[in-house]
């Protein structure tokens, strides 16, 4: 599998765990673990930065400037690093 595929097969993964966000109070389902509400929260997050940072290793090999891709990567990262925080 290349990195295009790849990386949108991360995307994809995390969309599917962002509308898993959106259905899990729908469908009253609660989660008293607060490991477990962060884990699910997060998850989505991690899958998207690991598609950034497969766009970003493309974007080198093909000597192309990334900084959007980098500026995106280190803001996600921060916000995640805070919501796992407090």
């Amino acid at each position: 599998m290349n990195l295009y595929r790849a990386k949108y097969l991360l995307y994809l993964l995390a969309l599917i765990g962002m509308l898993l966000l959106v259905v899990l109070p729908l469908l009253s389902i609660t989660v008293e673990n607060p490991f477990l509400s962060k884990t699910i929260v997060v998850l989505p997050f991690v899958l998207v930065l690991m598609g950034k940072s497969l766009s970003i290793i493309d974007k080198k090999r093909n000597r192309e400037m990334g900084l959007k891709d980098w500026t995106f990567t280190i803001g996600l990262t921060i916000s995640m690093v805070l919501f796992l925080i407090f």
